[in-house]
């Protein structure tokens, strides 16, 4: 079948040579050098840069499912059967309907101190008091978790450090 109709409209000489130019400066490949190529990988380099810093902020610091709920851990460890042995938590004030704001960090170094949670063989001092390490506040599962250690042990561990109140 043959078309009977108008053939279609010439483009110019000009015209043409426009074109061909646009072409050849949008997929230029010569030595790597040209614009866009570089544009293309600046921004590249900024999505990077914002995404990943965006997700290393949010794995820094974490919010628990519930502050006024913990687990004081006598290691750093990630094993919930290891965690969740010491639970802390606080009770709706009579008064106000609503519970009473917790200090994990707090609460969990009276448990060190009295002995109900220590490090494997510790032994009480003199007082009848045990030694309290350094306490860090972590969110494991979504649960507070005070591990004993510097603030280190939450990115060791690669959970986020619990944000703090």
């Amino acid at each position: 079948m043959t078309s009977t109709g108008p053939s279609a409209p010439r483009m110019s000489a000009d015209r043409t040579r426009q074109l061909r130019a646009a072409i050849m400066a949008e997929t230029r490949i010569s030595n790597g050098r040209g614009r866009r190529p570089l544009a293309v990988a600046a921004v590249a380099t900024t999505s990077v840069l914002v995404v990943g810093g965006t997700a290393a902020a949010w794995v820094a610091v974490s919010r628990p499912d519930d502050p006024n709920n913990a687990y004081c851990s006598s290691e750093a460890s990630t094993d919930r059967d290891v965690w969740a042995l010491h639970g802390v938590g606080t009770a709706v004030n009579a008064d106000t309907g609503k519970q009473d704001r917790l200090n994990a960090l707090e609460v969990c170094a009276g448990l060190w101190r009295a002995g109900v949670v220590h490090e494997p063989g510790a032994r009480p001092s003199p007082s009848g008091t045990y030694r309290v390490p350094g306490l860090v506040a972590c969110v494991v599962d979504d649960q507070l978790v005070i591990y004993p250690g510097g603030p280190g042990v939450c990115g060791q561990l690669k959970v986020p450090a619990a944000e703090p109140n």
